[in-house]
């Protein structure tokens, strides 16, 4: 299952709440709200089916008004670092436009392509290009990197080796890389010492607004008497900020911290570089994650139901989980007395399983909404589900059926 943070939109059969912000829009206006756009983006562009219209910061939103029919219309929308500048991040939607509803853009991190070719080949040598985590072999001298972040400033590296895998030669240049793909040609230098060894700590995961903690080790492996030494290091934080620090000595171990405010992967690349001129560079993929957010609900006597539907599911998800936390009364009383700490859970499973509100199992996917009780975070054995309680007999998933909490695709709501 795909664990998933993001906003939950809670209707009510008796009661619709609507949220808004900013003034009303015009009669035959669409309100287009372009979301999820770091602080490294200093302007937003938007474009609908080729039209370009105004855009507005508005919090941590950026909003453009269009004149636009009822219909399906294509959205492009573009974050920049500057106006005229560098496209870090970017939205490609087809929307369905409705009169009076609000069309959602979601930015997200922007690669793009560099040919390098090198200027000065020789016979016998393997090329291999590096930037931003993307990795090319270039036969001949040259070739395409592709999936490379955009932005100012990107290391692009090219080493040259023998068959052995011995680093023969070495060049490297930084480049400004937009939406467009660009060409880039690297002059290859004789070295007479090995590049840095280097080591990256990062965490697979962090919530957006959270420092991550990046640590760096670094050594050179030449020998003590070649006099060479670490000189400095670059990090590129993969959302268009970077960040740079002198280093000295033979090995250098640092701690850098960054906070993300755009949510999606990013990718992390360190170079680090010795008195030689020799460099080193790695990278990691790093996941920032929306933060979990609350929603509070004031149950009142016209309150009979509550409908759960998610926007902006990811491609690929199979499954989806929201939680009731026990301040409101639609937890079961009867879990009360319990020693595991009661929690209403609502998953997608198939319609089996010990608590669950299905008695049968027609082999189709579906909604079932069970009580699981939960005790120190963790879910704790079915076995005496609520209805043991009441004196009837706990029941039993059927053989047939596949284990409650399998990963499903999630339906409709009931």
């Amino acid at each position: 299952m795909v664990r998933l943070r993001m906003l939950t939109v809670l209707t009510l059969t008796t009661a619709l709440l609507v949220a808004c912000s900013g003034p009303r829009p015009g009669a035959g206006e669409t309100p287009v709200r372009v979301l999820n756009a770091p602080e490294t983006v200093q302007a937003v562009t938007l474009e609908v089916d080729g039209t370009p219209y105004p855009v507005a910061r508005d919090g941590e939103a950026w909003v453009a008004r269009a004149r636009l029919a009822p219909g399906e219309h294509t959205f492009v929308a573009r974050g920049l670092d500057a106006p005229q500048g560098v496209v870090l991040y970017k939205a490609h939607e087809r929307k369905r436009v409705e009169p009076g509803r609000e069309v959602r853009l979601t930015l997200y991190r922007l690669t793009s392509d560099i040919t390098v070719r090198v200027e000065n080949p020789a016979p016998g040598e393997r090329y291999l290009a590096k930037a931003g985590g993307a990795m090319a072999a270039l036969p001949g001298g040259e070739g395409m990197l592709q999936g490379v972040p955009t932005g100012r400033g990107v290391v692009l590296l090219v080493e040259a080796r023998d068959p052995t895998g011995l680093l023969l030669r070495q060049g490297s240049r930084t480049v400004d890389l937009s939406e467009s793909p660009i060409q880039a040609s690297v002059r290859l230098e004789a070295v007479a010492h090995q590049p840095p060894a280097l080591s990256l700590t990062l965490p697979a995961q962090v919530e957006k607004g959270q420092e991550v903690v990046l640590r760096v080790a670094a050594q050179d492996p030449n020998p003590e008497a070649a006099g060479v030494a670490l000189r400095r290091l670059w990090v590129d934080w993969g959302d268009g900020s970077q960040a740079e620090e002198a280093l000295s000595g033979r090995s250098a171990e640092r701690t850098l911290r960054h906070a993300y405010t755009a949510a999606g992967p990013v990718t992390v690349t360190v170079t680090v570089e010795n008195t030689a001129g020799v460099q080193a560079q790695e990278s990691r993929t790093l996941e920032v994650l929306e933060p979990e957010t609350p929603i509070a609900i004031t149950p009142g006597p016209e309150l009979t139901r509550v409908g759960l539907a998610v926007e902006g599911a990811p491609q690929g998800t199979e499954g989806m989980a929201a939680e009731i936390t026990p301040e409101t009364p639609l937890v079961p009383r009867a879990s009360g007395p319990w020693t595991c700490a009661t929690a209403t859970g609502w998953s997608s499973f198939p319609r089996a399983g010990p608590g669950g509100v299905a008695s049968t199992c027609p082999g189709a996917w579906a909604t079932a909404w069970s009580w699981w009780p939960r005790w120190g975070g963790r879910r704790c054995a079915p076995g005496r589900p609520p209805s043991a309680r009441r004196g009837r007999r706990p029941s039993s998933p059927f053989p047939s059926c596949p284990i409650p909490g399998t990963p499903a695709r999630l339906p409709a709501p009931p």
